[in-house]
């Protein structure tokens, strides 16, 4: 059973672990049900940090809401971090693939 006293001390060994801070900005891109980022709704706040909440996951979306938040950090499943790939995005105000 996930007892608050668990869910207090994993926060508090996620934000020593991934060095959160008071200043990082998570997007939660995975549905906050998924255990892929459940976890950072406890840590980030806990840290004093931002969040930025995708309601549906689009990865053009993903990365304009990366550029235009700052996000600092986040966490996503494999499948995710693939389709990322293969959007165009811009560097330098170039367009690479």
């Amino acid at each position: 059973m996930l007892t608050q006293d668990i869910v207090c001390r994993h926060a508090v060994g996620t934000i020593a672990e991934m060095r959160l801070h008071s200043g990082d900005v998570w997007l939660h891109a995975a549905p906050m049900f998924h255990l892929v980022d459940a976890f950072a709704v406890y840590a980030i706040t806990a840290a004093g940090g931002t969040h930025v909440s995708q309601p549906v996951f689009d990865a053009s979306t993903t990365l304009r809401l990366m550029q235009q938040e700052g996000v600092t950090v986040l966490n996503m499943a494999g499948t995710v971090t693939v389709s990322l790939s293969f959007i165009p995005r811009l560097v330098g105000g170039r367009c690479i693939h």
